[in-house]
């Protein structure tokens, strides 16, 4: 796990200090607290081991050169009032050891009953984690807004709960923090300022700072997913990911840990520019929810042009009234789209049963209200087109 040094410089930038400051996961590894902060230090072999205070040990130390070989001690832990976190100061050899005035980060490993350090070495990614593995080889399509409220997570829920109700193992992820899918997919009751939400499997889930979501998964490679239909899951995402480097570093990685547990990867994404530059490099195909008015067909126009038609797999007209207007701009939108591959169905029109059913939590395949069947046909038909591309 790489970890963050804290270093201080002197005159001539000389490193003065190398800190680490310990979370409270490393604080319960090494029994350490407020009252008993006494832990063990030894350095050997190049590594640097922390483990919890043990009487009789004595102090040792071998330096050959100005290298030093070994070291073992007892210290106490410094605590840091403004960041409100223990610290620990890294021995000066080590510093020079591991030229941490350069690096500044060590790579951590937690074991049993200690925390391990080692220099830290910049991995090379693998070409598995590359854009240009992922999107040919994982089915992953992002749903790609435009402007807010115009269905995209109405198009990610709905073709994501017809693809699990199809026997495929689906996973819903969000790059929106407001967590749409569980308001459109699961019941719910308020609880001051939360919403409990009721899960598939008969779990009770809140979503707040503590969540371990899409930020923590790609931080530790694990993490909690939310079970919203057999078949079906969800990622949700604790807060803003715009200019978060340690994501569009790690995110390859985490899509490639996912290839053979699930069959599709639904993305419900957000316009934030940097984030969905490096989702849609991922990405093997896109769907476009839009409506009628010039400010979204503008947008639709230039995802078209960036992204190319090939990439879109369908352009999908929500909340549709019927005015002269809106057919203006679908006629338009569809003889844009003449000549491609684009599936460019009839719009889903705006309809009372859609909102009933998502305020009661379901999706259109969850009804047997015979309005829906336009919507639920238009559905089919882009996600057999889905199925049919992305087949590996």
């Amino acid at each position: 796990m790489k970890k963050n040094v804290l270093i201080t410089y002197g005159k001539n930038r000389t490193v003065n200090s190398a800190t680490i400051f310990f979370t409270k996961n490393n604080l319960e590894l090494l029994k350490t607290t407020s009252e008993t902060k006494e832990v063990i230090v030894e350095y050997k072999n190049d590594i640097l081991t922390i483990y919890p205070f043990k009487e009789g040990i004595v102090d040792e130390k071998y330096i050959k050169g100005e290298t030093i070989i070994y070291l073992k001690s007892y210290i106490k832990l410094e605590y840091n009032k403004q960041r409100s976190k223990f610290q620990f100061q890294i021995p000066y050899e080590i510093i020079k050891n591991w030229n941490l005035g350069e690096n500044k980060y060590v790579d951590l490993k937690l074991e049993k009953d200690r925390l391990v350090f080692k220099r830290y070495k910049e991995q090379k990614p693998r070409f598995e984690y590359s854009p240009e593995y992922i999107s040919t080889r994982i089915p992953i399509i992002t749903i790609k807004v435009i402007t807010g409220g115009i269905g995209k997570t109405f198009c990610a829920c709905s073709i994501g709960t017809r693809l699990a109700k199809m026997g495929y193992k689906v996973l819903i992820l969000t790059t929106d923090p407001q967590n749409s899918v569980l308001d459109m997919l699961l019941s719910y009751e308020e609880e001051g300022r939360d919403r409990v939400y009721s899960t598939y499997d008969d779990k009770n889930i809140i979503i707040n700072s503590e969540t371990k979501g899409l930020k923590y998964w790609v931080e530790n490679g694990k993490g909690e997913t939310i079970s919203l239909r057999e078949n079906l899951d969800f990622i949700s995402l604790e807060s803003f990911l715009e200019n978060n480097k340690l994501f569009e570093k790690n995110i390859g990685k985490f899509l490639y840990c996912l290839k053979n547990k699930y069959d599709y990867i639904l993305i419900d994404s957000i316009s934030a520019r940097g984030v969905d530059k490096v989702i849609l490099n991922y990405t093997k195909k896109v769907i476009i929810p839009c409506s009628g008015d010039k400010f979204t067909i503008k947008g639709a126009s230039n995802v078209l042009r960036d992204l190319g038609a090939k990439k879109v797999s369908a352009i999908v007209f929500n909340k549709y009234l019927g005015s002269i207007v809106e057919k203006a701009f679908y006629d338009a939108m569809k003889e844009s789209a003449e000549n491609t591959t684009i599936l460019f169905p009839d719009p889903i029109r705006e309809s009372s049963i859609i909102k009933q059913l998502v305020h009661q939590g379901k999706s259109i395949w969850e009804s047997s209200d015979q309005r829906l069947g336009k919507a639920q046909v238009i559905f089919q038909n882009i996600i057999d087109k889905l199925i049919s591309e992305c087949r590996i």
